[in-house]
């Protein structure tokens, strides 16, 4: 299953499963509004969106040995761009701290692609 605000992204990316020859369900969903979709999920992919409070529901709807990956701009972003406001930035070296229940198995924060300076964490459910 794949759920995401946006029903264009959610054609691409049935469309790109097809391609592919992998099947999906994809359900369209605002996080902001609606209550986090009912798991278990084996990966939940965050990019570029920050709501604190999901990091106590993600172990909670995540499979056993499921992934959480997480690519976010941090403070440190606004020394060189305006945008995205602080609003929607990490501290710095915040986002391990969020991510309780779950095994961190990946961690950098830095100067990394788009010339943002994001903190990727990848962590799974201990089995």
């Amino acid at each position: 299953r794949l759920a995401d605000i946006s029903a264009k992204g959610l054609t691409f990316a049935r469309q790109r499963a097809s391609e592919a020859s992998v099947k999906i369900q994809t359900l369209e969903t605002d996080l902001e509004e609606d209550p986090f979709p009912a798991g278990p999920w084996d990966v939940i992919l965050s990019v570029c969106y920050l709501r604190r409070s999901l990091y106590a529901v993600f172990p909670t709807v995540l499979a056993p040995g499921g992934t959480l990956a997480v690519v976010q701009p941090t403070m440190t972003n606004l020394t060189r761009h305006p945008k995205p406001p602080a609003d929607y930035l990490l501290n710095d070296g915040e986002l391990p701290s969020l991510v309780r229940g779950l095994e961190v198995v990946y961690y950098e924060e830095g100067w990394l692609a788009d010339d943002r300076h994001d903190a990727v964490l990848v962590a799974k459910v201990p089995i």
